[in-house]
């Protein structure tokens, strides 16, 4: 089977992961985005600093067949096992190429992602990193241009 290509937009609780998500596919707050006329994305919102196990099922049960291409937040939390931020990751890359945009620091730079995180990241995929702060439109547009820079589509 193919592999499909997984987005995944990092950081910790409350820093603006999932604001920034909805601006990105905005008016929509969730699922099927067309990215461009004829390709869609499927975008899931709430990472697992929101709802564990509502990601953990989603990486189980998708697969590039139906979703070619998703997007979906997480927290990078590797040495907190309730967050199952491995587990997760380890579903996914079986099935998807793992690009990762992170932000780096919180919206209001008071907490950064330690670069332990960012190794552990660099282990299942390329990684990116939004080093300085941004508004949630902002930040949309240069995960925008992450994704641009991964999907080449042929007539497009």
């Amino acid at each position: 089977m193919e592999k499909g290509k997984a987005f995944v937009l990092v950081g910790h609780s409350d820093w603006g992961k999932s604001r920034t998500l909805q601006r990105l596919i905005s008016p929509k707050k969730y699922g099927w985005w067309e990215y461009k006329p004829g390709v869609g994305i499927f975008v899931k919102t709430m990472s697992n600093d929101d709802i564990v196990d509502s990601l953990v099922n989603f990486a189980k049960n998708t697969t590039p067949t139906i979703k070619k291409i998703i997007i979906i937040a997480l927290c990078p939390d590797f040495e907190n096992p309730e967050k199952k931020t491995e587990v997760i990751l380890d579903i996914l890359k079986e099935k998807y190429e793992l690009s990762f945009f992170v932000l780096a620091g919180k919206y209001d730079q008071t907490a950064q992602v330690l670069p332990g995180e960012i190794e552990s990241l660099k282990k299942y995929g390329t990684v990116r990193s939004l080093n300085k702060p941004m508004e949630d439109t902002e930040r949309a547009k240069e995960f925008r241009a992450l994704i641009d820079s991964v999907l080449v589509i042929p007539g497009k």
